[in-house]
């Protein structure tokens, strides 16, 4: 059975393709939100601003960095 995919992550996907194409002055809640095939309401109710957004997206992509550095450290990454 495949996981269904929530309404969290599909912000979050989202809204990481609008800041590459935009930049965090450019993009848009509203592009967000249609990005991610739901209403602006509901994203505002996940995420009050576009800087906690963008928070979050930072937390995910520095934990990612940190597992890759700790594997290196450990010899556990292969290239």
């Amino acid at each position: 059975m495949v996981k269904k995919e929530n309404t969290e992550d599909k912000i979050v996907e989202a809204a990481k393709k609008v800041f590459i194409q935009k930049g965090m002055d450019g993009a848009r809640m509203q592009q967000i939100a249609d990005e991610a095939g739901i209403n602006k309401a509901l994203l505002h109710y996940y995420f009050r601003t576009k800087n906690k957004l963008f928070e979050k997206i930072f937390d995910i992509l520095f934990k990612d960095i940190f597992v890759i550095f700790e594997m290196a450290i450990t010899n556990e990454l292969t290239f």
